[in-house]
C-alpha cells in the first residue's frame, strides 16, 4: 500500500517531459543494448491476432541484430541481411532503403525521439503517452510503460494507421556488452540462396 501510495506521488510530481528525458539518461549511461521482446499482434480489419517473440541487439544508431524464430536481420551500418530460415534464402539491402521507415532496432529506441504528453501511474510502473506522428509516420497513437526506479521501458504498445495494435513487451535489458567489430555482419550460410538487392 504504501508503494502505491508512493508511486501515485512520484507519478503527479513528475511532468511527460521529465520522464522521458529520465528515459533517455538510462540508456545514455551505458552502450551496446541487448534486450528479448515478445509482440501480441491485433489486426483491426480481420480480427485475427498474432504473437512471436525475438531479441535485439543494438550498438549506436545503425549496427543490430533482430533475431525471431521465422527472420534473422542483421545490419552493420551500411548493409543489411535479411535471413529467412524457411525460405533458405538472405536478401542483401543498403540500410539506406529504411530511411523513412522503422527498422528493428527503433522497437526499443524511437519513444525517445516522440513528443510526451501524459504521465500516469499504473501497477506495472509509469505510463507515458506519446505521440508518434511527427517522427513515425506509420503509427497513430503510442504508450510506454517505464520502471520508476531506472525509467527503463518494460512494455511498449502502438496503434498504427490502419488501427493495428502491437503490444511489445521487453525484458533482460543489458547494457555495456562487448562486441566485436564485425558482430553485426552476416556470416555466408551452405546452401543458402543470396539476392544482393543494393
Amino acid at each position: 500500500m504504501k508503494w502505491f501510495w508512493f508511486l501515485a506521488s512520484f507519478a503527479m510530481a513528475l511532468t511527460p517531459e521529465e520522464a522521458l528525458q529520465k528515459s533517455a539518461l538510462f540508456y545514455r549511461s551505458g552502450e551496446n543494448i541487448s534486450f528479448s521482446f515478445k509482440v501480441d499482434i491485433e489486426y483491426e480489419v480481420t480480427g485475427e491476432t498474432a504473437q512471436y517473440e525475438g531479441s535485439v541487439l543494438v550498438a549506436g544508431k545503425d549496427n543490430f541484430i533482430l533475431k525471431t524464430p521465422t527472420l534473422e536481420v542483421y545490419s552493420d551500418g551500411v548493409s543489411m541481411w535479411e535471413y529467412r530460415p524457411k525460405a533458405k534464402q538472405v536478401l542483401i539491402k543498403s540500410l539506406l532503403d529504411l530511411e523513412n521507415s522503422l527498422h528493428p532496432s527503433d522497437i526499443l529506441f524511437k519513444y525517445l525521439e516522440c513528443k510526451p504528453l501524459f504521465v500516469a501511474k499504473s501497477s506495472q510502473g509509469l505510463v507515458l503517452t506519446l505521440d508518434p506522428k511527427g517522427k513515425i509516420k506509420a503509427l497513430e497513437n503510442m504508450k510506454v510503460w517505464l520502471k520508476p526506479s531506472t525509467f527503463e521501458p518494460t512494455r511498449l504498445e502502438t496503434i498504427d494507421v490502419s488501427g493495428n495494435k502491437s503490444v511489445y513487451s521487453l525484458k533482460k535489458i543489458k547494457k555495456n556488452i562487448k562486441i566485436a567489430p564485425n558482430h553485426f555482419e552476416y556470416i555466408t550460410l551452405k546452401g543458402i540462396e543470396e539476392i544482393d538487392m543494393r
